[in-house]
């Protein structure tokens, strides 16, 4: 479980460097953007979460 959720973090952190760094493709980040204000605050915090142990995956 804890594998695939940080695999998932990954991904989408790649994704999401992409977009934003390289800025290749316009619609890709705007769809983007427009996912991230829809995010409710808890919705949010738990993206935040799983990103920050993707990058420093906790010590377990």
């Amino acid at each position: 479980m804890k594998k695939s959720t940080i695999n998932i973090a990954n991904e989408g952190t790649i994704i999401l460097a992409k977009s934003i760094i390289t800025k290749i493709d316009y619609q890709i980040e705007k769809r983007f953007a427009y996912v991230f204000i829809r995010l409710t605050y808890d919705d949010a915090t738990k993206l935040k979460t799983m990103l920050n142990e993707s990058i420093h995956p906790p010590n377990k």
